[in-house]
């Protein structure tokens, strides 16, 4: 199974699709929940974890970063994750 469908498949996908509505995208339901707890985690993994806060000051930090290079709407960006 490509790793694209079981992401799809995921329980985790299946609670979230189940709690909010199909009609909100996941920025609006970002900003919802930032508003409501900006100090509750919304990230985290063995060795860090972020706030909705710490969160979007990062997230906005490199859309700074990649308008200023050059980037614009609807542009393709990668992303290098490490496992």
């Amino acid at each position: 199974m490509e790793l694209e469908e079981r992401i799809l498949n995921s329980k985790v996908l299946k609670t979230i699709r189940n709690k909010y509505s199909e009609n909100r995208c996941i920025v609006d339901l970002f900003l919802e929940e930032l508003a409501m707890n900006p100090h509750k985690i919304a990230v985290e993994d063995e060795s860090r974890f972020l706030s909705y806060n710490e969160l979007a000051v990062e997230s906005l930090e490199i859309a700074n970063y990649l308008r200023h290079i050059g980037v614009i709407p609807d542009t393709i960006v990668g992303i290098f994750v490490e496992p």
